[in-house]
């Protein structure tokens, strides 16, 4: 996958609001500014609940299998898809932010950042088949 060709942060956020308004999101996509693959996180909040639709993509993200694995947080009022992998180093610790963490990866790990980036594109497109 050509980096310009990535999925973009439009496309999550119709993604998203097949599931219910969004109220809040941070959504980081795409390369570096340096043009470098990175692995993607994205962090969203729903302005209210709708249980039967956020069961339906969690267990649609549950069902994607991809090149790496993916973690949906969904333990705090903010949603969290990330690489588990990125998950696991956040909570390790040693990261004054999870930018600093993501441009770290980035840099030393290439491999897994593009693997990440191209496994967003092909789930997107599953969770978008999955909520029709």
């Amino acid at each position: 996958m050509n980096l310009d060709d990535r999925v973009s942060a439009r496309r999550i956020m119709t993604l998203l609001r097949l599931v219910g308004e969004v109220e809040w999101a941070r959504i980081a996509v795409g390369p570096t500014l340096e043009g470098k693959a990175r692995p993607p996180l994205i962090v969203w909040r729903f302005k209210e609940r709708n249980k039967p639709l956020e069961e339906q993509f969690a267990l649609a993200v549950n069902s994607f299998h991809g090149r790496i694995d993916w973690l949906l947080d969904r333990t705090s009022r903010n949603w969290v898809l990330m690489p588990r992998e990125v998950s696991v180093a956040l909570r390790e610790g040693g990261w004054r932010t999870d930018t600093e963490l993501i441009l770290h990866i980035a840099a030393t790990r290439p491999d897994f950042s593009q693997d990440s980036m191209e496994d967003l594109e092909e789930m997107i497109g599953h969770l978008e088949h999955a909520m029709e």
